[in-house]
């Protein structure tokens, strides 16, 4: 990945009692929606095979990596943010080098503050 290249992990999460299930639904959602935007990649990761396992593990499910250049970070952001806020009970976490924020249960101005800021943490220098 380029200097300019940014991951961003998302960790989708729907009401208290979502199973497993509709975690992977709601990433799938997501990431569709993603895909519209101009991002490089959105990816579901793996997690390793446990010991004494064969085959190469499972996705991880749930959780997106998404991939895109410096200046998509305010769309990319904004279009989760606005994803969360379509539906009651949806959750995110977004993760970029060890900088993490929760999207779930806040108004959309404060919402919108904390995308702000956690975009402004990570703007080119």
């Amino acid at each position: 990945m380029s200097a300019e290249q940014l991951s961003l992990r998302v960790e989708v999460d729907g009401e208290p009692d979502a199973g497993a299930d509709e975690r992977d639904e709601l990433a799938r959602a997501l990431r569709d929606e993603l895909l519209q935007l101009d991002v490089d990649a959105v990816d579901r990761p793996e997690t390793a095979a446990p010991d004494g396992t064969r085959g190469a593990g499972a996705v991880e499910l749930g959780t997106l990596l998404v991939t895109f250049g410096q200046g998509a970070l305010g769309i990319v952001t904004s279009t989760i943010a606005r994803w969360v806020s379509r539906r009651g009970g949806r959750s995110v976490t977004l993760e970029l080098d060890g900088d993490r924020i929760e999207l779930s249960g806040v108004s959309e101005d404060d919402q919108r503050r904390l995308i702000e800021t956690f975009v402004a943490r990570h703007a080119e220098g």
